[in-house]
This record gives C-alpha cells, structure tokens and sequence, in this order.
C-alpha cells in the first residue's frame, strides 16, 4: 500500500462516526475510481516507483 492509500484509510477512519454508512458507500467507490485512476496514471507514466514495485 502506498502512502496515499494510508491516508485514505485514515481519513475514513478518523470521520467515520461522523458520516453516515451511504455517504461512507458513496466515498469508498469513489476513492476506488480515484485510487484505479492514479494507478493507471502510475503505470503509465515515468515516475519513480519504489524498487519493491518494480
């Protein structure tokens, strides 16, 4: 997991007594079109990825 799936994970965690389990729902497939979409990006793109990627 990178860096920024951490801070999702975190971000969720931290509000999620405060939002409700649709709004929840709705964020997680979003943030998994958003985490598909850099993927994409990533892999097709020229920046550095850490070795064990590789």
């Amino acid at each position: 997991m990178n860096n920024f799936h951490h801070f999702i994970v975190a971000a969720l965690a931290t509000h999620q007594e405060q939002v409700s389990r649709v709004d929840q729902v709705m964020l997680r497939h979003k943030l998994i079109e958003i985490g598909d979409l850099a993927m994409i990006e990533a892999n097709s793109s020229s920046f550095d990825r850490p070795s064990s990627l590789a």
